[in-house]
């Protein structure tokens, strides 16, 4: 049988991950690392590329914070440069033109790049709903419900097991589908609760928190 499966080493490699993920979302909200992008980049820059590594949940919201990211990020150009042309009395000559045509190239690629996150965001949620929700195997179908091709699905699927949204999976290409674990119900008294940030279904003990067993997000009984 052929099928794209995960190695255990990336497995454990996803779980130690997670039990970082824990001490990110409490250490480091995501105020505290768009505003650290602004004022000092390469901090910024190490706190978001590390957050969007190890936070499954904030991989699916980072096209939201992309966009403010670029505004941010052409604010403080304008500013600085402003600052810098009033000391220096407008001596920046033709600099000011070519930083003013690098901010508007920059503005554009960010611009561009948040559009195709948002898509494929759009598509992950998608997936999540047809194969977590509705329990749909059929890659074929899965494709055809979003308008892609076959190999695209696939591909997106398996980078969905490697990121964990689908932990435990694997693709069975000769049979063309996606294979899920068998889930195990929660002891005593459970309601569904729908996970506000991937739209995924988790069973969860009353009383009880847990984290999402599709983007990992905190949940509790009160989001039913």
């Amino acid at each position: 049988m052929n099928v794209l499966n995960i190695a255990p080493c990336q497995r454990e490699e996803g779980e130690k991950n997670m039990e970082i993920k824990s001490y990110i979302d409490k250490g480091f909200p995501t105020w505290v690392i768009v505003l650290s992008l602004w004022l000092v980049s390469p901090l910024g820059a190490g706190l978001l590329i590390h957050r969007i590594v190890v936070d499954r949940c904030f991989r699916l919201d980072f096209w939201k914070w992309l966009f403010w990211i670029c505004v941010a990020g052409m604010i403080f150009g304008f500013v600085l440069m402003s600052l810098l042309s009033l000391l220096l009395d407008g001596g920046l000559g033709g600099f000011s033109l070519l930083y003013f045509l690098t901010m508007i190239m920059y503005g554009g690629s960010v611009f561009i790049l948040y559009k195709i996150l948002k898509r494929k965001t759009e598509r992950y949620k998608g997936y999540i709903r047809c194969v977590g929700n509705e329990k749909l195997t059929s890659i074929d179908e899965i494709a055809a419900e979003f308008g892609v091709t076959y190999e695209k699905a696939e591909k997106e699927l398996f980078a969905m097991i490697k990121k964990e949204y689908f932990a435990g999976a694997y693709i069975d290409r000769a049979q063309r589908i996606i294979v899920m674990p068998e889930g195990k119900e929660p002891e005593g008294k459970w309601t569904v609760v729908i996970c506000p940030s991937c739209g995924g279904d988790n069973k969860i003990a009353v009383g009880t928190t847990c984290d999402c067993k599709f983007c990992g997000k905190t949940l509790s009984d009160t989001f039913a």
